[in-house]
C-alpha cells in the first residue's frame, strides 16, 4: 500500500526545469549572486573616470549638453584625480574663467555622493548664491545623471524630503552654506569640505572669524579628509585663494610648440596683437591676434593652440607638501579664441575696472594693488598749458562736486579715448550751500550759482561745443535735502545726488538708483557709488606716466592747480594687510591729511563718467558730425546775409544783433526755401 506522504525528490525532474514557475532552485542561486555582487568591493575608480562614466551636463548649465568627457578639457583630469590621492590634504584650483572648473567640482561632489557616501560640506561665497547654486546647478545635476537620480529619487518631487540646503542620501548627506553664514560653517563634522568661488568670501563669517578656517575645523576627526578650494584670484594681499596657492606644489600646464615641440607655459605675454598703426579698427587688431612661441618664435593660431593644449601636462614646482595646486588661465579655454581675448583685452585699455576684470578672472593672476605714495610734487610738474580751449582729443565732460558746510567744491574734467582725461577747471564757490542751490523765490528766472558752473559751454581746438554731460553731486553732508531737491529738478541734464559708499567690491555707479521721497521734492535716483572702488581706480590713473597712453591725467597750469591741490588729490593712501588676533583684515583707505576735497570731486566726476558708459568710437564719429554741420550752418549763414544785402542795410546797426533762437528759426527758414526751390 502506498504511504500517504509524498516523498520530496533529490533533484527536480527535468521536465521542470523549463517551466514557467521559478525553481527554488535557481531562486537561491540568484539571491546569493546577488550578495556576492553586494559585498565585493567595487573596483577603484577616479573621479574623472567617474564622471566619463556616469556624469551627463544640463542644458540649462552648459553649452554642450550631455555626456561628460573629460578629453573636451584635459587639464581637468588630474585636477579631479587629486582629491583620491591619500597624500594630498588640500587641491586648489586657481583658474581663469570658461575653464569648466566649476562643473569639474561639481564632478568631485557627484563622485562622493555616488561612490564613496560621506558627509560633505559645500561652501558658496554667499546664502543667497547657496540657494541659488542648489536650485538651479545641484538639482539638474541629480536629474540629469541616472545614477545620482537613484539615490535622490525625483529632485524636484516634495515627497522625497529633500531640503535646498540639506541632502540626503544613503551613507552620507550634503550641507550647503554661504561663506557670510557662520552658521552653516559650523555643526556637524564632514569629511569633505568643497569651496567655490574662494575670493569672494569674506574675511570674516560674521565674528566668528575666517570661514576657510571654519569650514576645516569641520573634518579635524576624519583622518581621510579632503578640502577642495577653486576661485579666480582677486587683489594681492587679499586673496585667500593665492594664499592657499603659495601653500601648495603649484602644478602649471605645459603645452608643447606644434612647430618646434618645446614645452611652455601659456603667457598673455605671448600674444601678439597687432599695433593701431599697422592694423586699421580694433576689430581688425583682435582678430589678426595670434600667440608666439618663446622658443620659435612661430605663431599658433587657434587650431595649434588647441593642439598644444590637448598635448600638455601638469608640473609641479616644488614638493614636500599635502596641497596640490593648480594654475591656468583662460588662454587654455576651448570655448574661447584669441580673437575674443584680444578684443576684451583692447576694450579693458583705459578703463581700470575692466582691467582689473580681465586681469583676475581671464589671466587668473592677481590684481597688484596700489601701495605706493603717489608725490604731489611730481604731479604739480607734470602741468602743461593746453590753453583756454578744450584739447580736440576730450569727447566728453563731466563734472564732480563737493558740499561743505561753508562752500562747494568742484572739478570739471575732459574725457577722450582710453579714459585719458584732461582737468578743465576747478572752483570753489563760498557761501551758504543752501543758497547756492536753492532758486532765489524773488527772482525764479535767475539759475543758481551752482547751474552757471555746470550749464557752461566748452569749446574745442576745432570749434566743435561741448556741455558737460553728466554731474555728480555729494549728498552725505548736512545739506541732503538741498542737493536731492537740486538733482530731482534737474535729472533730465543728468544731473545726479549720489553718496559715497566705502568697502571692497562696491561698484563705482550701480546699475539701478535708489528710489526715495524728501520733502518738497518729487522722486529721484539717489545712487551709492563705491567710493573706494573710484579711489583705487584715480590712484592707477595717476600712476600713468607717459602722456596720450590710456588712463593718462593732464592738468592745466593755472594757478588753482597748485601743491594744494595736488596734496588734495593723493590725500589718501591705502592701509597695508593688518592681522588682528590672527585674522586677516579688510584694507581700509586713510586720510593723511585734514582736506581732500580734490579727491573727492575727482572721484564723483569718475562716477558720473561711469554713469555714461561712454562708447569713444561712437562719440567721435558724433563730434565729427556736429563739426561738419557747424561748418555747414555757418556757410548758410553767410550766403543767407548775400542774398539779403538791401533788406539788411535798412535796418538800424543796433537791431542786427539776434538771439541763437531767432538765428536756428532764421537758417530754418533759409533751409526751407531752399528745398522748395529745389522741388
Amino acid at each position: 500500500m502506498r504511504s500517504s506522504q509524498t516523498e520530496i525528490p533529490s533533484s527536480p525532474p527535468p521536465s521542470r526545469l523549463g517551466s514557467g514557475r521559478r525553481s527554488v532552485y535557481g531562486f537561491r542561486t540568484r539571491i546569493a549572486k546577488t550578495i556576492s555582487r553586494a559585498l565585493k568591493p567595487k573596483p577603484k575608480q577616479t573621479v574623472s573616470e567617474w564622471a566619463d562614466e556616469y556624469r551627463y551636463l544640463s542644458s540649462e548649465a552648459s553649452a554642450e549638453p550631455g555626456k561628460w568627457s573629460t578629453s573636451r578639457t584635459p587639464y581637468l583630469r588630474e585636477f579631479q584625480d587629486a582629491f583620491g590621492d591619500e597624500d594630498v590634504t588640500d587641491v586648489v584650483g586657481v583658474f581663469g574663467s570658461q575653464l569648466g572648473k566649476t562643473e569639474a567640482l561639481n564632478n568631485v561632489l557627484g563622485y562622493y555622493m555616488h561612490r564613496e557616501p560621506s558627509p560633505i560640506l559645500f561652501v558658496q561665497p554667499t546664502l543667497d548664491l547657496a540657494r541659488s547654486w542648489s536650485k538651479l546647478r545641484l538639482v539638474n545635476m541629480i536629474r540629469d545623471t541616472p545614477v545620482l537620480r537613484d539615490l535622490f529619487g525625483d529632485p524636484t518631487s516634495k515627497k522625497t524630503g529633500q531640503e535646498i540646503l540639506e541632502k540626503v542620501y544613503p551613507g552620507g548627506h550634503l550641507a550647503i552654506a554661504g561663506a557670510n553664514s557662520p552658521g552653516g560653517l559650523a555643526g556637524r563634522p564632514r569629511r569633505i569640505v568643497l569651496g567655490d568661488e574662494l575670493d569672494r568670501w569674506p574675511l570674516s563669517a560674521g565674528a566668528e572669524g575666517s570661514p576657510v578656517e571654519l569650514s576645516r575645523k569641520r573634518t579635524t576627526t576624519f583622518h581621510n579628509r579632503v578640502h577642495g578650494w577653486i576661485s579666480s584670484p582677486g587683489i594681492a594681499g587679499e586673496s585667500q585663494i593665492w594664499d592657499l596657492w603659495e601653500l601648495s606644489d603649484k602644478r602649471r600646464w605645459w603645452c608643447p610648440c606644434p612647430h618646434c615641440g618645446e614645452r611652455q607655459t601659456l603667457k598673455w605675454a605671448n600674444v601678439r596683437i597687432p599695433e593701431a598703426d599697422e592694423v586699421d579698427g580694433q576689430v581688425e587688431r583682435a582678430r589678426a591676434a595670434r600667440y608666439e612661441c618663446e622658443f620659435c618664435g612661430a605663431h599658433w593660431d587657434d587650431a595649434e593652440r588647441w593642439e598644444a593644449i590637448q598635448a600638455g601636462e601638469w608640473r609641479a614646482e616644488r614638493e614636500g607638501t599635502s596641497y596640490a595646486g593648480f594654475h591656468l588661465n583662460a588662454i587654455a579655454s576651448p570655448w574661447l579664441t584669441l580673437e575674443e581675448l584680444a578684443s576684451e583685452w583692447l576694450e579693458a585699455q583705459g578703463d581700470v575696472e575692466k582691467l582689473k576684470v580681465f586681469i583676475n578672472t581671464r589671466l587668473a593672476e592677481l590684481w597688484e594693488d596700489v601701495t605706493i605714495k603717489i608725490e604731489a610734487e611730481k604731479l604739480l610738474e607734470r602741468r602743461e598749458n593746453y590753453g583756454p580751449k578744450v584739447p580736440d582729443q576730450v569727447l566728453v565732460i563731466t563734472a564732480g562736486v563737493d558740499v561743505q558746510d561753508d562752500r562747494l567744491e568742484l572739478e570739471i574734467v575732459g574725457w577722450g579715448r582710453g579714459s585719458e582725461s584732461w582737468s578743465l577747471d576747478y572752483r570753489i564757490l563760498d557761501g551758504d550751500p543752501s543758497n547756492l542751490l536753492t532758486i532765489d523765490p524773488n527772482d525764479p528766472d535767475r539759475d543758481t550759482a551752482l547751474d552757471d558752473e555746470i550749464h557752461r559751454e566748452f569749446v574745442r581746438e576745432d570749434g566743435t561745443p561741448l556741455r558737460i554731460s553728466a554731474t555728480c553731486i555729494d549728498s552725505g553732508g548736512h545739506f541732503t535735502d538741498e542737493v536731492i531737491r537740486f538733482a530731482s529738478a534737474r535729472i533730465g541734464r543728468r544731473v545726479f545726488a549720489i553718496k559715497g559708499v566705502a568697502g571692497e567690491g562696491k561698484p563705482l555707479w550701480p546699475y539701478r538708483g535708489k528710489q526715495a521721497r524728501v520733502k518738497g521734492a518729487r522722486r529721484f535716483g539717489a545712487h551709492n557709488i563705491g567710493v573706494d572702488t573710484g579711489k583705487r581706480s584715480l590712484m592707477h590713473r595717476l600712476m600713468v606716466e607717459e602722456p596720450g597712453t590710456p588712463l593718462y591725467c593732464h592738468f592745466p597750469d593755472r594757478d588753482i592747480y597748485d601743491l594744494e591741490y595736488f596734496e588734495q588729490l593723493v590725500g589718501e593712501t591705502l592701509e597695508p594687510v593688518r592681522y588682528v588676533r590672527g585674522r586677516k583684515q579688510p584694507r581700509r583707505w586713510k586720510q593723511t591729511r585734514d582736506r581732500v576735497e580734490a579727491l573727492d570731486c575727482r572721484n564723483y566726476a569718475q562716477a558720473a563718467l561711469a554713469s555714461l558708459a561712454p562708447n569713444w568710437e561712437r562719440l567721435e564719429i558724433n563730434l565729427e558730425k556736429a563739426r561738419k554741420r557747424k561748418g555747414e550752418l555757418e556757410e548758410a549763414d553767410d550766403q543767407v546775409e548775400l542774398e539779403q544785402p538791401s533788406r539788411r542795410s535798412k535796418k538800424p546797426k543796433q537791431d542786427q544783433t539776434e538771439t541763437d533762437e531767432q538765428r536756428s528759426a532764421r537758417l530754418a527758414r533759409h533751409f526751407m526755401r531752399q528745398r522748395r526751390r529745389r522741388r
